[in-house]
């Protein structure tokens, strides 16, 4: 499906046609999963590919909880994009490869960064560096 308008970019958009039950009788409303279907499409090709073996590889790769790395596969299951046959098989898969060594975990990425003590602008032999000069 797309979506967009005059002003608006038009865009690909998984959605689907629901039952609304605060509409009244025979009434419907899409569904959309617009926001999360680059993440869902991302998460779909890894699990496909055997990275992952568990939810818990999933959370540390979208930096996010346990939980919300499960709403990501039932979200997938709901709007089809996936089974839960699927999942099942991608896991499998990703324990296979890990077994075999040919994958590894994924590593929960560092906000230590955001922290990080810079100090003053000295450069290594402890004369002040510029930042074209540090490019050369």
């Amino acid at each position: 499906m797309r979506a967009g308008g005059p002003k608006r970019k038009v865009r690909e958009v998984a959605a689907r046609l629901i039952e609304d039950p605060f509409a009244g009788p025979a009434a419907s409303k899409w569904d959309y999963a617009t926001a999360e279907i680059e993440k869902l499409d991302e998460l779909k090709e890894r699990l496909a590919d055997g990275e992952f073996r568990n939810q818990k590889e999933i959370a540390d790769h979208f930096d996010v909880s346990k939980t919300m790395a499960k709403n990501y596969i039932d979200k997938g299951i709901s709007i089809g994009l996936w089974t839960q046959e699927h999942v099942s098989r991608w896991f499998s898969k990703g324990k296979a490869f890990r077994t075999l060594r040919k994958t590894e975990a994924p590593v929960r990425p560092s906000t230590e960064w955001l922290h990080e003590d810079l100090g003053d602008d000295e450069g290594l032999d402890g004369n002040p560096t510029s930042f074209a000069k540090s490019l050369d």
